[in-house]
C-alpha cells in the first residue's frame, strides 16, 4: 500500500540526505587539508628561494625541511592515507633568474565516500613557485675618520664580508663604492663575480677625513645605472648605504675665471 512506498521514499531520501551531508564533510575536510599544504608550500618556497646562496642542493633541502616542519603540525590527524608527496625543482626563467617550484600532494581517507569504492581516499595537492630576481647593487659605505671612534672601522669590513656572501657570484652583480672628504667613482666596479673584490676592498678601507655622503651616493647610483635592463627583465636594484652619522661635507667647482677648481665646504 502506501505505507511501504511512503517508506522506501523517506529511506532513499535520508539516503540521499547523508551522502550530501558527507560529501560536505569530506570535502571541507579536504579543503581543511589543501589548505595546510598551500601553506606549508608557501613556507618551503620562502626558506629555499632564500637559500639558494647555499647552493641549490642546500636550498632543496632546506625547503624539503620546512614544508615537512609546517605539515607535520598542521593538525590534520588520522586521515591522511599515506605520507604527503613533495616534488621540488629549481628551473631558470627566460630572463636568467632561477625559480624554486614545489608541488605537494596527499591522500586523505574520506569517511562518509567510502560507501563508494572508488572514493575511499581523495587526493589533495597544491602549488607553489616563488622567483628569485637578480640583483644589481651598489655597496656605498662610509670611510670618513669618524669611524675610529665608534668602532666602525673595525665593525665595517667583517659585517660587509658576511653581508656579501648573502648574493650569488654568477647571477648578481654589484659594485663598491666608499666616500670619506671626497668619494671615490668605486673601489670595484660594477661586475661579476665580486665577492672576493668587495670583501678585499673593505679591508683595505683607510677611515679618516670628513663625510661627503652626498658624492657617494651619487658614484653609487651611477654604478647601478651602468647595467641596462632589458625590457620585462625582471632585476632588483639597491644601492646599500653605510654611514656613522651626518654629512658634513659638499663637494663642488667654482669657475672663478682660470680652471675649474674642486672645493669643499662645510666641516
Amino acid at each position: 500500500g502506501r505505507f511501504p512506498v511512503a517508506l522506501a521514499s523517506v529511506v532513499a531520501l535520508f539516503l540521499v540526505l547523508v551522502l550530501f551531508v558527507g560529501l560536505g564533510i569530506d570535502l571541507g575536510f579536504a579543503y581543511v587539508t589543501r589548505a595546510a599544504l598551500s601553506k606549508a608550500v608557501d613556507a618551503a618556497c620562502m626558506a629555499g628561494i632564500r637559500n639558494l646562496p647555499q647552493g641549490q642542493a642546500q636550498a632543496l633541502a632546506i625547503a624539503r625541511s620546512t614544508f615537512n616542519a609546517n605539515f607535520a603540525t598542521s593538525g590534520i590527524g588520522g586521515r591522511q592515507a599515506q605520507s604527503p608527496t613533495l616534488i621540488t625543482t629549481i628551473t631558470q626563467t627566460l630572463t636568467g633568474n632561477l625559480q624554486l617550484n614545489i608541488t605537494a600532494s596527499v591522500p586523505i581517507n574520506t569517511f562518509f565516500l567510502r560507501v563508494l569504492p572508488k572514493w575511499k581516499t581523495m587526493k589533495v595537492a597544491a602549488k607553489g613557485q616563488a622567483t628569485r630576481a637578480r640583483v644589481i647593487m651598489s655597496l656605498v659605505l662610509d670611510r670618513s675618520g669618524s669611524m675610529n671612534g665608534n668602532g666602525g672601522a673595525q665593525a665595517l669590513p667583517p659585517a660587509v664580508s658576511s653581508f656579501i656572501d648573502f648574493f650569488d657570484d654568477i647571477l648578481d652583480q654589484a659594485a663598491m663604492v666608499s666616500f670619506a672628504s671626497h668619494s671615490r667613482p668605486f673601489d670595484v666596479a660594477m661586475g661579476r663575480p665580486f665577492k672576493v673584490q668587495i670583501k678585499n676592498a673593505a679591508n683595505a678601507l683607510v677611515f679618516n677625513g670628513g663625510t661627503f655622503a652626498q658624492g657617494g651616493l651619487t658614484n653609487g647610483f651611477a654604478q647601478i645605472q651602468t647595467v641596462p635592463v632589458l625590457p620585462n627583465e625582471d632585476v632588483v636594484k639597491v644601492c646599500v648605504f653605510f654611514t656613522d652619522g651626518l654629512a658634513n661635507i659638499i663637494q663642488g667647482q667654482l669657475n672663478c675665471g682660470g680652471a675649474p677648481t674642486l672645493r669643499n665646504f662645510g666641516g
